[in-house]
């Protein structure tokens, strides 16, 4: 039976062959700058460029636009059930696109997006029905549907405004978004004047949210161009 100072000398060079094969690796799977930096000089010749790689954080992330909501909660505008919805259904915001989904990435049903949040689904609807009234979240009916049936059908797709909540970089709006915002901005309609809110340019591929001071000089700009486009010569 070995000696405690034997089992420790042993653990020592084990630990110390454990360094020593470390290093071999990390030398074996380092690259060589000096070669990057020759071979990116040749691809700048043929109008290429080498990028390093950036370290991205894949946490899945959605972000309240802070000073919409203070306002919003300034004018009382939500109730507390209101909010708690907004809260509750946030995290299942799909990146990009603002569309809320199940967890396994589909178009929920009302009953299934209720469970979902671990909501009633009678009170569910009815708060849910509000915080659509009011401009916060969007609904997409199919019109084809509606004619048929005279109904919407279960599988309802649901999408929050971006200028209260939005799961993207907010100087990359996706386009068809503000699209669908702009067609049913029903907090400026109702005179709720939020101090951010979203546009974009002809030619842009996306949109972002500007202060409402800019938003306004660049939507008055943009109404004088159609003005004078669309006036009789």
């Amino acid at each position: 039976m070995k000696s405690l100072k034997g089992a420790f000398e042993d653990a020592e060079k084990r630990a110390k062959m454990r360094d020593m094969h470390d290093r071999e690796q990390k030398e074996k799977n380092a690259v060589n700058l000096g070669i990057v930096n020759e071979e990116g000089e040749k691809a700048e010749t043929q109008g290429y460029t080498i990028v390093k790689k950036k370290d991205v954080n894949q946490a899945a992330f959605t972000q309240i636009i802070s000073e919409n909501y203070r306002y919003l909660q300034k004018k009382q505008y939500l109730t507390n059930a209101e909010k708690v919805l907004i809260m509750d259904l946030a995290p299942h915001v799909e990146y990009g696109s603002g569309v809320i989904l199940l967890q396994r990435g589909q178009i929920p049903k009302i009953p299934e997006l209720a469970q979902e949040i671990g909501r009633k689904e009678r009170s569910f609807r009815g708060v849910l029905n509000q915080v659509i009234k009011k401009g916060i979240i969007y609904e997409l009916v199919d019109t084809q549907m509606l004619k048929q049936y005279g109904r919407t059908l279960e599988e309802r797709m649901l999408i929050f405004n971006p200028e209260i909540i939005v799961a993207a970089n907010k100087n990359y709006i996706n386009l068809t978004l503000c699209h669908i915002h702009w067609a049913s901005d029903r907090l400026e309609k109702a005179k709720v004047k939020l101090p951010w809110k979203v546009w974009y340019a002809l030619g842009m591929e996306y949109g972002r949210l500007y202060k409402r001071s800019t938003w306004l000089a660049k939507k008055k700009k943009y109404e004088e161009r159609l003005s004078k486009k669309n006036k009789p010569k």
